[in-house]
């Protein structure tokens, strides 16, 4: 378990040993993929969860639909992201398309909060994974730049 919790928890040195890296761009980025992709497997079941809770919540879809809105907007700035990040080589679109991620999922985060607060928690883990990698995405646009 102790093993399963230190692949889902990231320090602070591990992001300052990870930005000191982009300033020395002759030096790569190792990321143990096993990790990468449980960590990013689990956020995305999290957030799955979260979007049932509401589903399930009492209140009127009517008065959901702003809240599920929010949450196909940031699923479909996130789907962006990848293509102008990776397809396109665009760390510039990929920043614009992430600053708008940001903000459409604290947007979600506090939409979610007013029909339960566990399916805004479950947010928490998805809002610091795209903040840290907002400020990787500017690192590499601002190294490039």
């Amino acid at each position: 378990r102790k093993l399963r919790e230190q692949h889902f928890v990231v320090n602070i040195a591990e992001i300052v040993v990870m930005l000191g890296i982009l300033k020395n761009h002759q030096r790569k980025i190792l990321i143990d993929a096993m990790s990468f992709s449980t960590g990013i497997m689990s956020i995305y079941l999290l957030m799955g969860i979260s979007l049932a809770l509401i589903w399930k919540n009492n209140a009127s879809e009517r008065s959901k639909r702003s809240a599920y809105v929010l949450f196909a907007t940031q699923l479909f700035l996130n789907f962006w992201w990848s293509i102008f990040f990776f397809k396109m080589h665009s760390p510039a679109l990929a920043l614009v398309d992430i600053v708008l991620m940001v903000i459409t999922i604290v947007l979600t985060i506090f939409s979610f909060s007013s029909f339960s607060k566990p399916a805004a928690w479950l947010f928490v883990p998805y809002i610091s994974w795209v903040s840290f990698a907002t400020i990787l995405n500017f690192s590499i646009w601002n190294l490039n730049h």
